[in-house]
């Protein structure tokens, strides 16, 4: 995964915690569902990234 991607993930995880406690703390219940959403969805990011790299270094071992 490169830097670029990390950093992506990494701001939009970051932007749902922020969203989550200032939906929490204004009672906003639809922002704080958002926030949640948000660092869902960049965990799943995440994860996917991983899975490609994990698949790549397969690929790249069978060949050798």
């Amino acid at each position: 995964m490169g830097m670029q991607k990390k950093a992506e993930i990494k701001a939009q995880a970051l932007k749902g915690k922020m969203e989550q406690k200032l939906g929490s703390a204004l009672g906003k219940k639809h922002l704080e569902t958002k926030g949640v959403t948000d660092e869902t969805n960049a965990n799943l990011d995440n994860v996917m990234e991983k899975t490609k790299d994990a698949a790549l270094s397969v690929k790249n071992a069978v060949k050798k």
